[in-house]
């Protein structure tokens, strides 16, 4: 397809700085993959001078992917990087002036946890460890200032974390902002380095995010930026949409403007422009429909939560008996994941399959990472203890630490009580052996990677794979795992199993869609929050009401709202075809919010094709 007249001048706009307002579906990933690849074949750049920002890995490799099937093997040593994933390379290239160890690892939620409660255990605070965790990531991402009184705690997390050779996710970012800042050689790699820095979803930006974009930015690069106030639904992680407002302010700015949908039809959009318009501060702009498809969107209110789901159950039944459509083209968008329970319930009761995202996923991927992270050190006690207890459940149901405390295993280390096991002893011997095993390939795999930096992570995870099954194990993670890499090995900038490790906690953390390889034909349920770049031809949002969605609990002021209104937005806008809202009757009655007048559906209730049940 033809790039249209707004996408090709910002693909060949020689402005210094360029800021791109891409609304949805208008075809901006292409547009950002066509100004790269038009910069190294057009304008003689370096691949290596170009940085792309963006806030997925599955963003990110997509973009690589197209730009290498673009211009071949001219896109070496471009870097196409997510945040986290950008500053993780930088901590690592520059350990001299990051102050970490040269073998650092991340931790995962499970190892942050039991810092923060024995912190917490230390100190007689009485807050839960995940509200303390909450605190200090809106501390690093420059959401809130450090109060005086918890600056104790903050700075007795960070040094414990540094004292394990830990970093977590918001380090990443923190950490990297205050090396580049602090140490001139690291600025001067990245201003040498750096021509052209583009930024994808820059209305999802933070404070702190944002200084690392200004901070690599030289006086001689070029700064381009996409992105749709319209679309900023995470500022309560700390997104700012008045930086995009304010970054097309600028006199030597040149804005464009990509309004035209190429992604759903003309009366989804209709609903979408109507609605959005209510929102004040935004930058004015429409969406042109670009599909001319007339299926009217549908809205209908039912008694209760119970009839909701079930009425759901029934308009999926037909879209794919009648219509044609498969259970994998249907997304339900949910406000908030408690929604979730009625419908699962009644999809378990019509025998509609379905699937949540990363409700489970990420926990399975986290423990698997400990295995990995063992091959690579596995005398780190931690690493060790709980890689060798994977799957969580050993063959007799016995953890690893019950193996200890019942058979009294003094070792100081797992490696000593590993040793301690072998077949002369009282020690129950299939348990026993069983653990032994686990760590014997634990050691064999991290020998093969000492002896060679270039083993391939696609070996290990093949070996894991084959080891497992012979346990009987349930190895279908894994082999999604071996899914994911074989995707990142494509884009990789290295491919050995430490880069590995660090792009899967990236991605874990960040709940990327990138670790979803679920080629199951299920309906998907997922927050409005997660369905964030992705698309489906039948989208259906129920609970569309005053209490649940806009959720006037969480409204105390007009940009609340407006806030509300944009990830509403957001949800209509992945629909493709056909588009069904639902509601039911007063679930906690009138809203006595002064600044909640009236529901979504109230503000245009002439675009929707209205029934009761």
């Amino acid at each position: 397809m033809e790039l249209s007249e707004k996408q090709k001048q910002a693909v060949e706009s020689t402005a210094k700085h360029i800021a791109i307002i891409a609304a949805a579906g208008s075809g901006k990933t292409r547009t950002l993959t066509e100004r790269i690849s038009y910069l190294i074949d057009k304008r003689d750049v370096k691949a290596t001078e170009i940085l792309a920002l963006t806030f997925t890995a599955k963003a990110a490799n997509e973009m690589k992917k197209r730009i290498i099937n673009n211009i071949g093997a001219e896109a070496k040593g471009l870097w196409v990087k997510t945040f986290h994933s950008f500053g993780l390379q930088l901590l690592r290239m520059y350990p001299e002036y990051s102050g970490l160890p040269e073998r650092f690892e991340v931790a995962d939620t499970g190892i942050r946890n039991q810092i923060i409660s024995n912190i917490i255990h230390k100190t007689g605070l009485v807050d839960e460890s995940g509200q303390v965790l909450l605190k200090i990531s809106k501390i690093k991402n420059g959401i809130i200032e450090c109060p005086a009184d918890f600056k104790p705690i903050f700075d007795e997390y960070n040094s414990t974390m540094r004292l394990k050779n830990y970093i977590d996710l918001d380090d990443m970012v923190w950490l990297t902002v205050e090396m580049v800042k602090n140490h001139r050689a690291v600025k001067n790699y990245l201003h040498g380095r750096f021509r052209h820095i583009l930024v994808d979803e820059y209305q999802d930006t933070n404070k702190i995010q944002n200084e690392l974009i200004m901070l690599s930015v030289s006086n001689e690069a070029s700064l381009c930026i996409v992105g749709d106030d319209d679309q900023c639904i995470y500022e309560w992680r700390g997104s700012q949409p008045n930086l995009i407002r304010d970054f097309i302010k600028h006199k030597n700015v040149e804005t464009i403007y990509l309004n035209e949908n190429y992604r759903s039809q003309k009366l989804i959009i209709s609903i979408a422009n109507r609605f959005i318009k209510n929102n004040r501060n935004r930058i004015a702009k429409e969406m042109i429909p670009k599909i001319s498809s007339n299926v009217k969107p549908e809205y209908i209110k039912v008694d209760s939560e119970e009839d909701e789901a079930i009425h759901i159950s029934s308009i999926i039944k037909m879209l794919c008996s009648a219509r044609g459509y498969r259970y994998n083209q249907i997304a339900v968008l949910l406000r908030n994941s408690k929604q979730a329970q009625p419908i699962c319930t009644a999809f378990r009761n019509c025998n509609i399959p379905y699937t949540r995202k990363n409700e489970d996923e990420n926990s399975e991927f986290m423990t698997f990472v400990r295995v990995l992270n063992a091959i690579i050190d596995y005398k780190r006690d931690n690493n060790l203890a709980k890689a060798i207890n994977f799957p969580d459940v050993s063959l007799d149901n016995i953890t690893y630490w019950d193996f200890v405390d019942d058979y009294n295993l003094d070792g100081s280390s797992a490696v000593d009580n590993l040793s301690l096991i072998n077949e002369n002893n009282e020690i129950e011997w299939n348990t026993g052996k069983q653990f032994r095993e686990r760590y014997g390939k634990i050691v064999e795999l991290n020998r093969k990677i000492s002896e060679n930096a270039e083993f391939p992570t696609s070996a290990i995870l093949e070996e894991l794979l084959c080891f497992y099954e012979s346990e009987g194990c349930d190895t279908k993670f894994i082999k999604t795992c071996i899914a994911v890499n074989s995707e990142w090995e494509e884009t990789a900038d290295k491919c050995d199993i430490v880069s590995f490790v660090d792009y899967l906690m990236c991605a874990i953390e960040n709940e990327d869609e990138v670790l979803q390889f679920n080629s199951v034909d299920c309906v998907n349920i997922m927050t409005c929050h997660r369905s964030k770049g992705l698309e489906f031809p039948v989208v259906i949002i129920p609970g569309v009401q005053v209490g649940i969605f806009p959720n006037d609990f969480f409204i105390h002021s007009v940009e609340d709202l407006e806030q509300e209104r944009r990830l509403f937005y957001v949800a209509v806008t992945r629909a493709i075809e056909r588009l069904y809202i639902t509601s039911y009757k007063n679930p906690f009655g009138s809203s006595d919010n002064s600044i909640v007048e009236k529901g979504f559906v109230a503000e245009m209730p002439e675009l929707f094709d209205k029934r009761s049940e």
